[in-house]
């Protein structure tokens, strides 16, 4: 039975080819389809139980241009099946209400044909505004014109039930998958958006040549973790690193041996972190690291192992080959000065680690 529904839903969603419409609409159109033929069928059955042949023709007529408008939607023809479909449900709408009278429920039906004309991305919304409009003239004549009209047929015991639960339980359910539609249409939007946002926000965070975070995203992330200093008492210490004579890297080698340091050294210092802390690109040659929940004993021990993998690291681009170091100045958190005054300081540890020989690390 599982295996049964899963080949109607895969027939039901098939994409369509080329079309100035989108498949929503098409499998829109394909469900509803489907639920209107039970339901006309069903009528059928009772208004030819009633004896009322003339309304059986009618309502099979509909029928058959109902699965037109189905067979449309797959054939690139979505805005033809759509419109085929709303004529033909307008059409037993009229019939029956002409033949059997107002109080059965039909008029629902009409309410769903404006739902399903909303749906369409390509029709302008001057155009469905005056579907709607006309859609309440028209009830609303129809009504009226009923009420001057003779009864053609009188329906009534079990048969007349039958009709009224019907026209209620269908209308029930077709307003409720144009529902599901309008929801899933509603929460492909969200994702999409939600999507983009998030890819604007990485994009805003991250360096585009190392993939690491920016200055803009590390100095968020710094005030956070001074607040949770002061909430939870959780050290934190803050490293500049510089890669030591780096700008004879680029006039030596070119910019792209540059980059390609840049972003190798980048996936070393990304890698070594992971589960220590944080690492961003500060500015040209240099990163900034947060080594979290840690002082600075360990902190610095931490970051000279760092130092010397670099150190042993062999960088090759394009048949060259080097060595590179790194020099950095390391500080920890206080809450008596401010973030600012932290990497102010351990830049200075940094710069002085440049005129004593480079390659160390101070702390």
């Amino acid at each position: 039975m599982k295996k049964l529904w899963n080949n109607f839903v895969k027939i039901m969603e098939k994409e369509t080819a080329v079309s100035a419409e989108s498949n929503n609409l098409a499998v829109l159109v394909r469900y509803l389809s489907c639920i209107s033929i039970l339901h006309y069928i069903l009528l059928t059955i009772i208004l030819a139980y009633a004896g009322y042949i003339y309304s059986c023709l009618e309502v099979v007529f509909c029928i058959g241009l109902i699965l037109a408008a189905m067979i449309c939607t797959y054939e690139a023809h979505i805005r033809l099946g759509t419109l085929l479909y709303i004529f033909s449900v307008l059409a037993v709408l009229t019939l029956l209400t002409i033949r059997v009278g107002w109080k059965y429920f039909f008029a629902p039906t009409a309410f769903i044909t404006i739902m399903v004309y909303f749906f369409s991305l390509n029709i302008p919304i001057r155009k469905k505004i005056h579907y709607a409009v006309f859609m309440s003239v028209y009830l609303n004549a129809l009504a009226i014109l009923k009420g001057k009209l003779p009864l053609q047929a009188e329906i009534s015991g079990h048969a007349a039930m039958f009709i009224l639960i019907f026209n209620i339980f269908f209308s029930t359910l077709a307003f409720s998958y144009v529902a599901y539609a309008y929801y899933q249409k509603f929460m492909a939007s969200e994702a999409k958006i939600l999507q983009y946002n998030k890819k604007l926000e990485q994009m805003a965070s991250t360096d585009a040549l190392t993939s690491l975070w920016n200055r803009r995203a590390m100095t968020q992330h710094l005030s956070m973790l001074s607040q949770q200093y002061v909430k939870h008492h959780m050290n934190f210490c803050v490293a500049i690193l510089d890669i030591d004579f780096f700008k004879h890297v680029n006039d030596e080698h070119g910019h792209g041996m540059g980059d390609y340091v840049l972003k190798s050294l980048s996936y070393i210092l990304k890698s070594s972190m992971e589960g220590r802390g944080q690492v961003a690109r500060w500015g040209g040659e240099e990163f900034l690291l947060t080594f979290e929940n840690t002082d600075l004993d360990r902190a610095y021990k931490l970051l000279d192992q760092i130092r010397a993998r670099i150190a042993e690291q062999e960088f090759t681009f394009k048949d060259v080959s080097l060595h590179l170091t790194i020099t950095g100045g390391i500080e920890e958190y206080s809450m008596t000065e401010s973030i600012d005054a932290i990497i102010t300081r351990a830049d200075e540890k940094l710069y002085r680690g440049k005129t004593s020989g480079r390659n160390q690390i101070v702390a």
